[in-house]
């Protein structure tokens, strides 16, 4: 369904289109079960795969792929050979990607899978109406992600000793990045948290990409004899190891700890947790108690995000709020309330470009859009502008600021599939669709279209996604016209103006596919660089069932209708463990990596 935002147009937009698509799970010790037989303590050993899709509800693909010693291969460290040997033969194309993927546990590569052939079906095989002869890859192939990194058992959770013992970890909730640096090695700050007040603080490096050989093969041959890659995994493991070691733990919090976030510099924390409260910390070191704390909320904080460089701060809160807090003074600043006291599950914001609000990212001033997703699936839209104002004539105070603030038509929830043919309004007695609501938006994230325009800032367009507790991702977009309505409007936002005159520059928020694959719920969404030239940036989904992966756009131009397909899966989690959080590592010059952290206190960076 589309935004409820009114336009100058009287015909109504057309239903955003709705998709089902496949998803494929590889064994989560395929890494372990490829260090076995590198290091020859086994010869070959069998691995499990499989492809599901919900519109073939009997006709998932099951595979057995055998990983071996290579024969003829007289090296210490022989390469693996992959052979399909049952379930999937003539269905199925498994092989190693050609390039980069090397595994924490030896030279493992990334998978492509992909389904050989064109679907059966009189119907396209991402249709969620109607069934499926079996579950139909897209032509690209999905890669399935080895993690580079894997670091286990971060919190120890409500978990007994003994379950600790066997390897089990407390699952984590709250988990953010932040570049060390400081850290000539390149390294990564982070933190995790979950139930029971536990907050810690901990560092990674990311393995080097070895030097590639000039006249390999081509598949990323490298230079590096038996005796350095024995050392390299070690070091690796250490480093892992280390990692865990050196873990700090940040005290003083109350209950379960919901959201952590570091502020831009890495050198402070903040954690908000289901009492309420929010705290701030340093964290080199983190002291024993939080250096400030913010009240205000009357139920649990869901989220946070930093404005500008850190003096002010929106939080989200099941009582159905966000507040706008300054940091230096400890105190809200502003209150938005939801309609009908929504409890708000998620929050994301975008700094609005714009030549007249000129911006200040160290006394976070100039302009941003807020969204709120709630609990009753709508998604609330609120600009936000704060003028500085002049320098107050005592030193010693705080400078002043102006807060205007501006609610939007919000975006109401929806049904899935919501693009029924004409005169549909239900399943028949044959069919094995069903209608699911959207429920609570869990999830949700917001970014310019930087290839709009050349400047990246003036005449820009935005996409939203949106993730729910019933699995569904809903992607809108704001176009260049809309970007610019909201820019004149929070230009504006001083001026006393008539309720319907503004009301009619509303900006239109059009709703362009839903997606979805299963009934697991979307626990956390964010936007990545995509590596097409059109359409919106990819989209990584983190869910409850531990099938966490990556979302690309097909677009034949910029307008076009857009199709999704699952480029990437990110594989390691058992199947049922909820993947909670999603973290980007990235640097300048650097490729994105994606870290994801979840259950048994688990984070992989693939």
């Amino acid at each position: 369904m589309a935004s409820s935002s009114s336009s100058s147009s009287s015909t109504s937009p057309a239903p955003p289109r709705s998709f089902l698509l496949p998803y494929t799970t590889l064994q989560p010790t395929y890494l372990d079960v490829h260090a076995d037989i590198s290091s020859g303590s086994v010869s070959a050993e069998d691995v499990f795969l499989s492809v599901y899709a919900e519109n073939a509800p009997s006709k998932s693909l099951h595979a057995t792929l055998r990983l071996s010693q290579r024969e003829g291969d007289t090296s210490a460290s022989p390469p693996i050979a992959l052979e399909l040997i049952k379930g999937g033969k003539g269905l199925l194309s498994v092989k190693e990607a050609d390039e980069g993927g090397e595994g924490e546990k030896g030279i493992a590569r990334d998978l492509f899978v992909s389904t050989p052939g064109a679907s059966t079906s009189a119907h396209p095989p991402t249709s969620p109406l109607h069934l499926q002869n079996s579950p139909h890859l897209p032509s690209h192939g999905v890669r399935l992600r080895l993690p580079c990194v894997t670091l286990s058992r971060l919190l120890k959770g409500t978990r007994s000793q003994a379950a600790l013992d066997r390897g089990a970890g407390g699952s984590i909730s709250a988990f953010d990045v932040a570049a060390s640096e400081d850290d000539e090695s390149g390294g990564y700050s982070f933190v995790v948290a979950g139930e029971e007040a536990e907050c810690r603080l901990g560092s990674l490096v990311l393995p080097q990409k070895r030097a590639q050989s000039s006249t390999g093969s081509g598949r990323g041959d490298a230079i590096e004899s038996v005796q350095e890659k024995a050392q390299r995994r070690m070091a690796e493991k250490r480093a892992a190891a280390a990692a865990q070691l050196k873990m700090v733990d940040v005290k003083g919090h109350v209950g379960d700890v919901t959201c952590a976030r570091f502020f831009p510099s890495g050198k402070v924390i903040l954690t908000s947790t289901n009492d309420g409260l929010i705290r701030l910390y340093p964290t080199s070191p983190p002291t024993s108690s939080p250096a400030r704390q913010f009240k205000g909320h009357r139920r649990a904080v869901s989220s946070l995000s930093i404005l500008g460089r850190g003096k002010r701060f929106l939080s989200s809160s099941r009582d159905g709020t966000l507040k706008l807090w300054d940091v230096p003074g400890g105190k809200c600043l502003r209150t938005l309330h939801t309609s009908r006291v929504s409890p708000v599950e998620s929050l994301a914001i975008l700094p609005l470009p714009a030549k007249d609000l000129p911006r200040d990212e160290g006394e976070a001033t100039g302009s941003w859009l807020v969204l709120a997703g709630c609990a009753n699936g709508s998604i609330e839209p609120f600009a936000l502008r704060i003028d500085a104002l002049p320098s107050p004539a005592d030193e010693d105070e705080q400078p002043q600021v102006a807060i205007h603030s501006l609610s939007l038509p919000h975006i109401p929830p929806t049904t899935y599939p919501s693009d029924l043919p004409d005169g549909t309004t239900a399943p028949g007695s044959t069919d094995h669709w069903a209608l699911v609501p959207s429920s609570a938006v869990w999830a949700l994230d917001i970014m310019l279209a930087h290839h709009d325009n050349d400047d990246k800032q003036e005449g820009a367009s935005s996409w939203i996604v949106a993730g729910t507790k019933t699995g569904l991702v809903r992607l809108f977009k704001i176009g260049r016209e809309g970007m610019q309505r909201i820019g004149e409007m929070v230009g504006r936002m001083h001026e006393d103006r008539d309720e319907q005159e503004q009301s009619e520059e509303m900006p239109v928020i059009r709703e362009h596919c839903i997606v979805r694959r299963n009934d697991s719920g979307v626990n956390a969404v964010r936007f990545v660089p995509s590596t097409t030239s059109r359409g919106p940036p990819d989209v990584v989904v983190a869910t409850t069932d531990g099938t966490p992966y990556r979302l690309t756009w097909d677009a034949a131009q910029e307008d076009a209708a857009l199709t999704p397909r699952v480029a990437e899966e990110y594989t390691g989690w058992e199947a049922g463990d909820a993947v909670e959080e999603i973290a980007l590592l990235a640097r300048e010059g650097e490729d994105v990596k994606v870290g994801l952290a979840g259950a048994e206190g688990c984070v992989r960076v693939y």
